[in-house]
């Protein structure tokens, strides 16, 4: 199977929230294509996995 070429970045619009959130949804999809059980989280849900997850391993003060 031949390997699709980078995702580029779109930079067509003069507001940069726009060509952000533009990037971010092909970068989405792309990962969709490779993993269609990839469910995204915001930073936050991800911290707190990411904290959840050390507590199990090793009891004590995580930040």
């Amino acid at each position: 199977m031949r390997q699709k070429p980078d995702v580029s970045p779109y930079m067509f619009s003069t507001d940069m929230s726009v060509n952000v959130s533009l990037t971010l949804n092909k970068i989405r999809k792309r990962i969709r294509m490779a993993n269609p059980a990839y469910k995204p989280t915001s930073r936050y849900q991800g911290r707190l996995k990411h904290k959840r997850a050390a507590r199990r391993i090793k009891p004590g003060i995580v930040r």
